[in-house]
Formats: C-alpha cells, structure tokens, sequence
C-alpha cells in the first residue's frame, strides 16, 4: 500500500478505531468493578453508587490519556519524518523518557497526599496512582510537542486535548475521595480545590508560553 492510500486509509479507520477503543475501555472498567451485583449484605446502593460515579470519571479519563498520547505521539512521528527536526525528536524522546522516571520516583504510596491517605484503606489507591502516572506523562508529551510545534492550530488541539485531561484528572480525584470515606466532604471538596488550582496553572504554565513563541515564529517566517 503506498503512502497516498495510507493517508486516506488512517483517517477513515480513525473513528471505528476511538469509538473501538472506548468501548474496550467501558469493558474493562466494568469487569474490574462491577464483577458482582451489589446485594445488601456486601455493599450497600450508596457505596455503589459511588462507584458507578468513580468508573464513569476513570473511563473519560481513560479515554482523555489514550487522546492525548495518540496525537501528541503523532505529532512526534512527524518530526522524526523531518529529517531537519532530528534534534527535536532526540529532546522530545528524552524528555518522554524522563517523564515517564518521574511520575514512577514521584507518584507513590509512599510519598504523603491527602488523597493517598484517604484511599489508603480502601482498593483504589493503586488503581488511583497508576491513573496519576499516565496522566502525568500523557500531559508531559503535550507539553513536549507544544514547545516544538510551529503550527497554531496543532497548538489549539493541544489547549483542547490538555484541559480536558486535566479536567479529568479533577473528576477522578474528587469522586475517588467520596467514595474512599462518607462524612469527609469538606476534605474531599479542599482535594479537589487544591488539584484544580494546580491543573489550570500547569495549562497556563505552559500553554501561554507556548503560544507566546508560537507566534514569535510565525512572525519571522512571514515575508517582509
């Protein structure tokens, strides 16, 4: 198949392949909580309600993470096809590979968090760390891809794909803490208000300077 058919190929299969991933998603999600029916000696309907609400957030998180290493690996793809951006590619590669050392040395049970402590005692609190990591390094690549691109409408798709990870991540960690213990909203609620802070000042961290040099270059590339 030459490369003219590919193109036209992979943006055909492209919604059959998301709607397939979402769906394998919600799958999965499923069995690994909903494995029994909730009867009234083993969980009472208010606790599972509660997570039917955590699973909802895990799988629009899910689905949020698997977006945003898609394209912004396609987006590294295209510059390593450019054999002028090698030394692109070379600094986006390392610093994937350092973000993903840094959310392993970073996000543990060990190290104090709130949220950690709340769901200590319960199931999720492995499950809650390795959505952190994946959101971490999925923000990581975008963060990487939006320093290297030079075209202002990749950079509006990462805006995009970057706020509703982050959103994401807020919903996860406020319906994990209502699940983890009842009667601790005020704590759940000063969580999730410290996350929400951190999450739109990491998107205006970088997405602000980013556009700021954006701009810069398309400036100097226009012809006088």
């Amino acid at each position: 198949m030459n490369s003219r058919k590919l193109h036209e190929v992979i943006p055909a299969a492209l919604p059959v392949l998301c709607a397939i991933l979402v769906i394998t998603i919600d799958l999965a999600l499923a069995d690994r909580f909903f494995s029994s029916p909730p009867t009234v000696a083993k969980l009472s309907p208010d606790t599972y309600a509660r997570r039917i609400h955590y699973v909802a957030a895990a799988e629009f998180q899910a689905v949020a993470i698997a977006a945003a290493l898609g394209f912004g690996f396609l987006l590294l793809l295209r510059l390593a096809c450019d054999t002028e951006s090698g030394w692109r590619f070379g600094f986006a590669t390392a610093m994937v590979v350092l973000a993903c050392v840094s959310a392993t040395l970073l996000i543990t049970p060990e190290r104090p968090s709130p949220l950690h402590t709340l769901l200590r005692a319960t199931a999720l609190q492995n499950f809650q760390i390795a959505f952190e990591r994946a959101t971490g390094v999925a923000a990581a690549v975008l963060v990487t891809v939006a320093a290297l691109l030079r075209r202002q409408r990749d950079l509006w798709y990462l805006l995009l794909l970057g706020a509703v990870l982050l959103a994401g991540d807020v919903l996860l960690a406020m319906f994990a803490g209502r699940w983890a213990a009842t009667g601790v909203d005020e704590l759940v609620n000063a969580i999730v208000f410290g996350r929400i802070v951190f999450d739109t000042l990491f998107l205006a961290a970088t997405w602000i300077p980013a556009a700021i040099v954006n701009t810069i270059r398309c400036d100097d590339v226009q012809p006088a």
